[in-house]
């Protein structure tokens, strides 16, 4: 998987970030900036993710996930890291130094689009306690499995480092 850069991650915060911008209107901006529709969704979904992640380890004692789940191409959940993500991995950088910014009002509209803000917020909705949640790994539906998957080597690349 090709590595995302810092810059093309914070112009991403930057639309996510919008006020009132519409999700339809994030993934067309977000195809401005990367060459591909994959890459526009791992921005769209993961980035939020990381501020939700943020976020919410400021306001409650949760436990959050440190996997995701995506379907591959036979329609079965497979199961990784989060930090085998780039984009997961350059947001959470961009969350911790927005949030201990003057940006708030940018930092707060990408954290609510997060599934675990979502969570809390009907947990608050429904007079739950958030302290002691223990979050299960994140569901991801638009971006195949396999684009995860480390490339397996052969018997003898492992033996002689060649093929």
């Amino acid at each position: 998987m090709k590595p995302i850069s810092q810059e093309v991650v914070s112009r991403a915060v930057e639309i996510i970030g919008e006020d009132g911008i519409s999700d339809v209107d994030i993934e067309f901006q977000l195809l401005d900036i990367v060459p591909d529709s994959i890459t526009a969704k791992r921005l769209f979904l993961f980035i939020p993710e990381a501020f939700g992640i943020v976020l919410a380890n400021r306001i409650a004692r949760v436990t959050m996930p440190t996997e995701f789940d995506a379907k591959n191409s036979e329609n079965v959940w497979e199961r990784f890291a989060l930090s085998c993500e780039p984009v997961f991995a350059c947001a959470l950088q961009a969350a911790e130094v927005m949030y201990d910014s003057e940006r708030e009002k940018i930092f707060n509209n990408v954290a609510m689009r997060s599934s675990i803000m979502h969570a809390l917020n009907n947990m608050v909705k429904n007079g739950s306690k958030m302290d002691g949640t223990c979050f299960t790994p994140i569901a991801v539906i638009s971006i195949p499995a396999e684009i995860y998957r480390t490339p397996k080597k052969s018997m003898w690349r492992k033996i002689f480092g060649r093929d």
